[in-house]
């Protein structure tokens, strides 16, 4: 054997003549030998050249018998060296073996010892990635700062290895960060070469100075600039690193940026106070050096940068004193008050009394015009559509914005076509959000205005995972017309509704820790701005501003600059759009050079908080950045989705870039379908010229009914030269008649589905973005078959059948689609899959019909389907209550097809009962069978209405109380907390059973929780709910168990309720 090599790159070394396992028996055959010699007094045993003994090559290979039976035989040799100096206890650190290295130690095994280079075990468990012996020698009494003889600690080595949790190991324990080696390099100067960032931060907060200079003068920022390492470049300049140091060759830590040309460094490093003007021993400055190696960019920035520009470009981004606008958003049916609210909330004196008589002298015209106007708009007869009716022609086009110094007034239209897209600002909590509703209206529609707007507020609030159960969204609730309605006043002077008084208390009461429902009642008559109701609105307003203030991030000085500045740069463009890196540029060249990019996103984020910006976040990772939110909210999807257009478009929702450009008016239309599609509103197609010829590509806007109704109106999505755009809030093809279940005829066809079911016309207007994403899907698919890439919107069917040989092979799906409904057809028609909304029902419906033969590529898609459909609701709503329902087929002897639906509770606890039959009773399926009416077992059901008699379906899925904890979401255990704490259903003692009876330990605390805020016991239910999910082996069953053995059997139906009645194996 040779002996352990200590080369500072090298962990494993080179043993000859040595198995990987050392038998017993040769251990008998060395004991005779040492008691033949030791008797006739002869001399030790000899050892092998480089000096290892059997006790080595025993803790090298992990041999605790080996060291076990030497121990037993005194002949353990502890303290042995070899010719490099090396114990055993070298060889066990080196294995890894924390077992053996505690075998050492408890033997009385020497932590002490060096071997010939210097290096204790200290520093031999720093070359392995093991972070239990690291640990454990550092805590043992070790001499933790040992130098060896290149004057390095085991911090050193950690650091030079690039063992990231080693190196913070050894600081935590207390190794001196600032120990200097024969380079003079500290071991922050070896972390900042190896770029671990971690151990950057965890070596200057245990102390590490940041301006130690080595051999050839550079400080750790000249190494983190060499080797780009932004993170670290800005946590050494925040934490005192000097920027403008020249090491030994006269070069600063600018002049390495500039010569690798990043533009991020050197911006960091001007902010920080660099000085473009120093030059190296030459005279060379970095601006020469960055043109000197081609980063003109760089180069350019930092020759304009004198000393006294970088001085005050730095002041702009320093925080400001001015605190910016807050948006308060308004939302309520047609004729609520919310425009005349907005215009009065604005308005003095002399304004509201020139208003007042335009709108005296407007009324009297209507009088006239009024007949006129009644014979003039008579509504086509093909669009007719109660859902796209507006109330009165002045009403709000898509999202109105007006402004005072502070507050964003956003005016969201009561027009329905628009609520499909008012998810993306409805998002964050930063704001005020009022719901208006009109006394003049019968009690009862107030209270569903009402309740619609405050679920649809809550439901598309994300939720985060903090572990708090109370919502963040501030809501007002305004009620109006008070001029029209016999309202009192108080004993305070304010005018006082009983019936919205009580809708009030209801709506506080049902939406409890959900959202925060102001208690003020607000009774206004909106259109007297210097009303006593207003003035009182007005300043529960401002103390909501400055509640919200706190909440937003700390203004700086270019956020003014931008903001002075967009109306200016938008005059040059030709739409006020940017993409993100040409907004940044715009930002570098026009606002401020030193505004990093990170300082940038900051900005942008408050200035969307102000309501002066939107960042569109694309599926390709180029974002926009819309400049003037009015051209976009109003100019653009208000004329796209307003009535209108509604009524003058052709109603298949296909355009091209002519038409959508007739309805836009905007030059840039590339721009414009991005926007579009970033928004979800439409996809676009390119359309093949032989199949959409050019002279049938211009048609009337009624071209295309006639085929729409026989769905013959499809986009085919394949490589041409023209866009087809596919609009499908714009689709109104209404169907004649329901085409399930007329296109498959037989005995043999097989039928099943899922349906998801929502209250107060949610998912009506979430629709045409699931059928954006059908469409989107039809394309990926495509994409996949010619490209061989893997579909992001169809995994399961790409992943199961793309390279199949057999008669399973997937097709792309021709996709229909029409007003509320999408079918997609494959295998010439053999797989047919329908999604619909049922306006009616309230209700999304994704069932299939297929042969026998093709179930399992059938099952595929409609698995696949639905998890389309379910990751759109729950990006767009995702605190939205869903119930799930089995839907299942039976024909009849006319040829109708009958649907019945199962709800998930009852199928559930149909499931658990025949599990607990086959627990207590475990006799043959087929005499179980008789129990059900119909002579099936409810497994055996399952099997006929869900898994189309297919055996292989049934084996794959896991369904009933055998789900997997991970499918149970949070917002359905934030849900399940909301619900107990407004029925007050849960106290101390149950908590704590439902935690044993969950297997969570330590979930209760109980000194915390008792005699506190009931929110806190519900945060603490929570956080015992979260801790059971987060087990790998728990399973829906045992939750509802527990919370039905609590008495909570409401809440375990809920939780049944919003679960997917099956899910794969494969996703488990």
């Amino acid at each position: 054997m040779v002996a352990l090599r200590s080369h500072p790159r090298t962990t494993s070394f080179c043993l000859s003549g040595l198995t990987s396992l050392i038998p017993l028996k040769l251990l008998t055959k060395y004991t005779k030998r040492v008691q033949r010699n030791q008797g006739c007094g002869g001399p030790e045993v000899t050892r092998k050249q480089d000096g290892n003994t059997i006790t080595h090559c025993a803790a090298l290979f992990k041999n605790t018998k080996m060291l076990q039976a030497l121990k037993e035989n005194e002949l353990l040799e502890l303290e042995v060296q070899n010719k490099m100096g090396q114990t055993p206890l070298f060889f066990a650190i080196l294995s890894g073996s924390i077992e053996n290295v505690r075998f050492f130690l408890e033997s009385g095994a020497s932590f002490d010892i060096i071997d010939m280079n210097g290096n204790s075990p200290l520093h031999v468990s720093a070359t392995i990635e093991n972070l239990d012996i690291v640990e454990f020698l550092s805590t043992s009494g070790v001499e933790l700062n040992k130098l060896n003889k290149m004057n390095e600690t085991a911090l050193h080595i950690a650091c030079k290895r690039g063992n990231l949790r080693n190196c913070i190991a050894l600081v935590a324990a207390g190794v001196n960060p600032n120990a200097i080696n024969l380079n003079g390099e500290t071991a922050l100067h070896l972390a900042t070469k190896e770029s671990l960032f971690e151990a950057v931060q965890a070596l200057v907060m245990r102390g590490a100075h940041p301006n130690i200079q080595d051999q050839v003068g550079n400080i750790p920022l000249h190494i983190a600039c060499i080797n780009g390492d932004q993170h670290s470049v800005q946590y050494l300049c925040e934490h005192g690193s000097q920027v403008n140091v020249y090491n030994k060759e006269t070069l600063t830590p600018l002049h390495y940026a500039a010569k690798t040309g990043d533009k991020e460094i050197s911006r960091w490093l001007l902010y920080y106070g660099a000085d473009p003007t120093l030059p190296n021993n030459l005279g060379i400055t970095a601006d020469i050096m960055a043109f000197a190696q081609g980063h003109t960019a760089v180069g350019k920035m930092l020759a304009q940068m004198t000393t006294s520009r970088a001085e005050g470009f730095r002041e702009q981004l320093f925080p400001s004193n001015k605190n910016p606008r807050i948006k308060l958003k308004l939302f309520g049916a047609p004729r609520s008050g919310k425009t005349t609210f907005s215009e009065s909330f604005r308005s003095v004196g002399v304004s509201y009394y020139i208003r007042r008589k335009f709108k005296a002298l407007s009324e009297f015209a209507d009088k006239f015009s009024e007949n006129e106007n009644a014979t003039r708009n008579v509504p086509s007869c093909r669009r007719r559509s109660s859902v796209f009716l507006a109330e009165h022609e002045s009403y709000t086009r898509g999202i109105d914005i007006k402004n005072t110094p502070e507050y964003s007034i956003w005016d969201f239209s009561g027009f329905k076509s628009y609520y499909f897209l008012y998810d993306y600002f409805i998002g964050n909590t930063s704001c005020v959000h009022m719901i208006f509703y009109s006394l003049r209206d019968n009690p009862s529609t107030q209270r569903e205005n009402v309740k619609f707007w405050l679920e649809f507020i809550h439901s598309r609030i994300p939720a985060h995972e903090d572990g708090n159960i109370e919502g963040q969204a501030r809501v007002v609730l305004v009620a109006t017309h008070a001029d029209e309605t016999n309202c009192l006043r108080d004993g305070e002077g304010f005018l006082y509704h009983v019936g919205a008084a009580r809708l009030l208390q209801d709506v506080r009461r049902k939406f409890k820790y959900q959202l925060r429902i102001l208690p003020e009642l607000h009774v206004l008559d909106t259109t007297i701005p210097n009303s006593v109701e207003m003035k009182s609105l007005k300043l529960r307003l401002q103390k909501l501003r400055d509640e919200i203030l706190v909440e937003l991030p700390i203004p700086t000085g270019i956020a003014d600059i931008v903001l002075s500045q967009i109306e200016e740069w938008t005059k040059t463009m030709k739409l006020p759009v940017q993409y993100w890196e040409d907004f940044v540029q715009l930002i570098e060249k026009k606002a401020n050079p030193l505004c990093t990019e990170a300082n940038l996103r900051e900005t942008v984020q408050l200035l969307q908080y102000a309501g002066d910006v939107l960042v569109l976040n694309a599926n390709d990772g180029n974002d926009i950045v819309v400049l003037s939110p009015c051209w976009l909210l109003t100019d653009v999807i208000g004329n796209l989705f307003s009535q209108e257009t509604l009524q003058h478009t052709r109603i298949t929702g296909s355009f091209t870039t002519d038409d959508l450009q007739f309805i836009v008016a905007e030059n840039d239309m590339d721009l414009v379908i991005k926007v579009l599609e970033t928004l979800d509103c439409c996809v676009a197609c390119l359309v093949q010229p032989e199949i959409m010829p050019a002279k049938e590509r211009r048609r009337s806007i009624y071209s295309f009914y006639e085929d729409a109704l026989s769905n013959a109106a499809t986009v085919y999505a394949h490589t041409g030269q023209e866009l087809q755009l596919e609009i499908p809030r714009l689709n109104l093809i209404q169907l004649c008649e329901d085409d399930w279940g007329k296109y498959l005829k037989g005995s043999n066809i097989q039928r099943t589905g899922i349906q998801l079911k929502s209250s107060n016309d949610q998912l009506i207007h979430i629709f045409p973005r699931i059928q954006c994403r059908l469409r989107r899907a039809i394309q990926e698919m495509e994409f996949s078959q010619e490209e061989a890439i893997l579909a992001d919107y169809f995994p399961t069917v790409i992943r199961n059948w793309q390279a199949d040989p057999e008669e399973n092979v997937v097709s792309v799906p021709e996709l229909h689609q029409w007003m509320n409904g999408s079918k997609l057809s494959l295998c010439s028609g053999l797989v047919n899959i329908f999604v619909t909304c049922e306006e009616v029902e309230q209700a999304i419906e994704i069932k299939v019909e297929t042969f026998e033969k093709k179930a399992l590529l059938a099952f595929t898609y409609l698995h696949d389907t639905i998890s389309l459909v379910r990751t759109t609701l729950d990006a767009l709503c995702s605190r939205l209550f869903l119930s799930n329902y089995l839907l299942s087929f039976t024909g009849t002897d006319d040829g109708k097809v009958c649907k019945e639906l199962i709800s998930h509770p009852a199928l559930f606890q149909l499931l658990q009962n025949e599990y607990t039959e086959m627990a207590e009773s475990p006799r043959d399926v087929s005499l179980r069978s008789a129990d059900a009416s119909d002579g099936l077992s409810y497994s055996a059901f399952l099997f006929k209405s869900l898994f189309l008699q297919n055996p292989h379906l049934a084996a794959v899925c896991i369904y009933g109380e055998k789900i997997p904890a991970s499918w149970v979401r949070y917002e359905i255990l934030l849900q399940v907390c909301t619900t107990i704490g407004k029925n007050d259903g849960i106290d101390f003692a149950q908590l704590r059973i439902l935690s044993d009876l969950l297997g969570v330990e330590e979930g209760v605390n109980e000194t915390l929780i008792k005699g506190h805020d009931y929110v806190l016991l519900l945060n603490a239910l929570l956080c015992v709910l979260l801790k059971w999910r987060a087990s790998k082996r728990g399973r829906v069953g045992e939750l509802v168990d527990a919370f039905r053995k609590i008495g909570q059997y409401s809440i375990a139906s809920q939780i049944i309720e919003q679960l997917p009645v099956f899910v794969l194996r494969d996703e488990s």
